[in-house]
């Protein structure tokens, strides 16, 4: 136990950092056919990056530079785009503007919270676990001509572990960690969304 600690600490003490790239969720996002209308939609993005550093005496040196922005901005667009007949991209409009532009109402989408954690454990002689967790939160909210319909407070979870050899490994289980996470706040998103303009109709 004592060379396994030593070698794994030899590791920490570089202060390494190792990149994690976030992947496209891959989902089916159609809930259930899509939404007639015409829709602005104002996708907040820029929140959801974070250096993630390990806890636990193995790999406590390392960081983990995680960017879930561009993965998000791309798989929200598409999940909009499946669930209502006709979205386009726009700056965050005001009520007044919607109508002299032709939309039916607006969709925003703010990010929230991006809370991370990842564990580094011993399990036995030689062998070492990577226990990563994310959770990500925000707000959908729906706006008309006559101002806020509606608005709800979506999240998504997500979590990994596994066996690691090297420090730099637990970087692909930060990355299906947060991947899962999208995936969950991005239907959870689409389908309050839904809702929402549902009660307009």
């Amino acid at each position: 136990m004592r060379a396994s600690l030593f070698a794994l600490a030899l590791l920490a003490l570089a202060a390494c950092s190792s990149p994690v790239k976030v992947g496209l969720p891959n989902a089916d996002w159609n809930d259930g056919g899509r939404i007639p209308g015409r829709y602005a939609a104002t996708i907040q993005s820029g929140a959801w990056r974070k250096d993630i550093s390990a806890e636990g005496f193995a790999c406590g040196g390392w960081t983990f530079p995680t960017d879930a922005d561009g993965a998000y901005a791309v798989a929200m667009k598409k999940a909009l785009d499946d669930n209502f007949e006709s979205v386009t991209l726009t700056p965050e409009m005001k009520p007044a503007d919607l109508a002299a532009q032709g939309y039916d109402a607006s969709i925003i989408v703010y990010q929230g919270a991006f809370d991370t954690r990842l564990l580094i454990v011993e399990q036995a002689y030689w062998t070492f676990g990577a226990e990563a967790s994310v959770g990500m939160s925000g707000i959908v909210a729906l706006v008309g001509p006559g101002g806020l319909i509606g608005q709800a407070s979506p999240e998504g979870s997500g979590a990994r572990r596994g066996k690691i050899a090297l420090c730099d490994d637990a970087g692909p289980m930060i990355s299906t960690a947060s991947r899962m996470a999208l995936m969950g706040f991005i239907q959870n998103a689409t389908r309050e969304a839904r809702a929402l303009a549902t009660t307009t109709r």
